[in-house]
């Protein structure tokens, strides 16, 4: 009952890592591709490319869905990505049978981000039911207005210390950090 989605191709790695380390390897997996306009100022274009474990008869009926991002910075990708989820007819969005139906809940997850300039208000809607993300960039969670009342932040300062003082003594910090460690 667990969907972890791919916002664009360029999220693919983490989504997948995400799920794998979340401990839902037999959750469904789902990859978006867009296409933006020539001015870059727009997505044209967004279509399913890939997807592991969902069915053209129950697509996304009752499932949970973790929308995850490295980052979120206008809030377009995401915009379109929950626009294609709810089912509306926007044009460039085909919505792909493999997502039919409605979630019961909409994650979305980012890394990192600043909420710039509309992207609150893009992602103020009512079929996002929590947004998820890290300290990594603090504007984010001193720029959340009204997204605020369903926006977690996750403080993951101990990590880059961790990091840091993994550097320093002349370690792969990646050894350190490590999802038993965390």
């Amino acid at each position: 009952n667990v969907l972890f989605m791919a916002p664009d191709v360029g999220a693919e790695d983490f989504t997948r890592r995400a799920r794998q380390y979340s401990g839902l390897g037999n959750s469904a997996l789902a990859v978006m591709n867009k296409k933006k306009s020539a001015d870059n100022a727009s997505i044209e274009m967004l279509e399913l490319i890939h997807s592991e474990k969902l069915s053209d008869e129950r697509g996304i009926d009752g499932m949970y869905i973790f929308l995850t991002d490295d980052c979120i910075r206008s809030g377009m990708t995401m915009e379109r990505n929950i626009q294609a989820l709810s089912g509306m007819n926007i044009e460039g969005i085909a919505r792909d049978p493999r997502i039919k139906g409605q979630p019961v809940k909409v994650v979305v997850y980012a890394t990192r981000t600043n909420f710039a300039g509309a992207s609150t208000k893009i992602l103020s809607t009512s079929a996002i039911d929590h947004i998820v993300i890290t300290n990594a960039d603090p504007r984010g969670y001193k720029n959340a207005g009204p997204i605020d009342n369903n926006t977690q932040t996750i403080w993951i300062n101990f990590m880059m210390a961790e990091a840091a003082k993994a550097v320093e003594r002349g370690e792969d910090p990646n050894a350190i950090l490590t999802p038993e460690y965390i």
